[in-house]
C-alpha cells in the first residue's frame, strides 16, 4: 500500500497494514524508533570527523581497501559484549 505520511512518501506491506489502524502500537514503535536513532547519533556523533573524511574519500576514490582504511579510521578496538 502506498501513501503519503507525515515526512513524506511511504510504503506499507500488507501485512503491517494493522500498525496504522492501532494508534497505541504506532506510538510505541515510533518511541522505538527514535529512541534507537538517538542512540545511534550517540554511537556515531564521537566519530562525526572520521566519518566525514571516509565520505569525502570514498567519493573521491569509489572504494577503500586494507592499510588505506586502517589510516583512515585507525586500528580497531575491542567491543564489551
Amino acid at each position: 500500500m502506498f501513501g503519503l505520511g507525515g515526512q513524506g512518501p511511504l510504503w506499507i506491506p500488507g501485512s503491517a497494514q494493522h500498525l496504522t489502524l492501532d494508534r497505541a502500537l504506532a506510538a510505541r514503535v515510533r518511541e522505538r524508533l527514535e529512541a534507537a536513532e538517538t542512540a545511534a547519533g550517540h554511537l556515531l556523533k564521537p566519530h562525526f570527523d572520521t566519518l566525514r573524511r571516509l565520505a569525502h574519500r570514498l567519493l573521491v576514490e569509489e572504494e577503500i581497501e586494507g592499510e588505506a582504511l586502517l589510516a583512515l579510521l585507525g586500528e580497531p578496538v575491542e567491543l564489551r559484549p
